[in-house]
């Protein structure tokens, strides 16, 4: 299953982070919709948990945050 990301301005940056701060993954917004695999930029499957993401619209500098509840499925 994915986790689909909407209306986001292309060329936005999303990235996902754990509660304690370290980086999941990265994802570069080429369309107005992205998606994220669940999986690590190491290209493992996620922990369940909660976990943090936050949308940067790099014209306007504008950041968007979030929380991400991941089910073990």
């Amino acid at each position: 299953k994915k986790l689909k990301f909407e209306n986001i301005v292309p060329g936005s940056i999303i990235q996902i982070y754990t509660i304690s701060g370290e980086t999941v993954e990265t994802i570069y917004a080429q369309n107005i919709i992205c998606y994220w695999d669940g999986k690590n930029r190491y290209g493992k499957k996620v922990s369940p948990g909660i976990y943090l993401f936050t949308i940067t619209n790099k014209e306007t500098g504008k950041i968007k945050k979030g929380r991400i509840f991941v089910l073990n499925y």
